[in-house]
């Protein structure tokens, strides 16, 4: 089962990266309902309120209250902007560590250890030792070893 915790922040998470941002705006209601939907955890306002105020606490998400003045001079409040802070990333690596050691899993594969897909796949054929060479090219041509593998 899902913790809240878990639940409203891979909410967020999914919201902003639905829109490919680094932040979203969707009101409390509309978090308890996918929160709900996909994680099928209910919580109410209250709760929904603290587990927010955790995640800022954490470092995880920076919230932004937004309001707007209407013709008459009164205070308009709008939904509270979210934005994903760098600890994200490091928590959802935490947690895939943390699942993979429940599952049985005894190695997690380094995601950043290439900078492309094509690199990788390269680097299965190639002994280590040859890595130095790897971003050499003559003339603006691909490596040999890119040649031979690409």
């Amino acid at each position: 089962m899902t913790s809240k915790y878990d639940a409203v922040l891979w909410t967020i998470t999914g919201t902003c990266r639905t829109y490919n941002k680094g932040y979203c705006y969707p009101s409390q209601q509309h978090i308890m309902y996918l929160v709900k939907k996909y994680h099928k955890v209910l919580m109410s306002r209250r709760t929904l309120n603290r587990v927010l105020k955790r995640l800022e606490l954490d470092g995880v998400i920076k919230r932004v209250r937004r309001h707007t003045r209407n013709a008459d001079g009164s205070l308009r409040l709008m939904t509270t902007l979210y934005k994903l802070l760098g600890k994200v990333k490091e928590l959802a690596i935490h947690k895939l560590h943390w699942a993979c050691g429940i599952l049985g899993i005894s190695a997690v594969p380094n995601v950043a250890q290439h900078n492309s897909f094509r690199e990788s796949k390269i680097s299965k054929y190639v002994p280590p030792d040859v890595h130095k060479v790897w971003k050499t090219s003559e003339k603006g041509r691909a490596s040999p070893i890119q040649r031979q593998f690409g």
